[in-house]
Formats: structure tokens, sequence, C-alpha cells
């Protein structure tokens, strides 16, 4: 299982075969409304003292996937592969 950011979606075009379970994350923007992301930014501002970027989102969204994978499954690390490769559109990381 690979996460990566929109940047990966000219990989998964170019090689759909090779970037079969890739998870890719939305575009990020500090100004978002949503109540999740206000509260990742303040969170995020109050202890570094500036806005994230996308890549610390990537790395926080990465972070809760694997989190709830662990939660779901424990720790065996086949486990943990195999519930974030059942992530997707029709199961997103809640």
């Amino acid at each position: 299982v690979f996460i990566g950011a929109n940047s990966w979606v000219g990989l998964a075009t170019a090689d759909p075969a090779a970037s079969e379970g890739a998870l890719i994350f939305a575009p990020f923007t500090p100004a978002d409304p949503r109540p999740e992301v206000r509260r990742f930014v303040e969170a995020f501002t109050k202890a570094y003292g500036r806005a994230p970027s996308s890549h610390a989102a990537l790395a926080y969204d990465a972070t809760l996937a694997i989190a709830a994978a662990i939660e779901a499954v424990g720790t065996e690390r086949a486990a943990v592969r195999d519930h974030i490769a059942r992530i997707g559109a029709r199961a997103p990381v809640q």
C-alpha cells in the first residue's frame, strides 16, 4: 500500500497496474472551512506557530489512516496493511 499526495495522479495515470491500491489524498488548503480541517489547522498553528503545509496535512492524514487501521485490527503488520488497502471512496477514514 502506498500513500501519497495529489501529485501522484500522473503516476497512477501513467501506470495504473503499478499504482493499484495506492491512496492519493486530495489537495489541502488551510482556509478549508470544514470543522475537522479547522481543528487541525488551529492545533498545528498553536503547536508550530504557522499554518500547516499540504505536506503536514498529508502526514496527518496518513497517520490517521494508520492509527485507524491499528485500532481496527491490532498491530500485526499484515493485518494493518490489508486494512489500509481496503480504504477508499467507499470506506474512507473517518
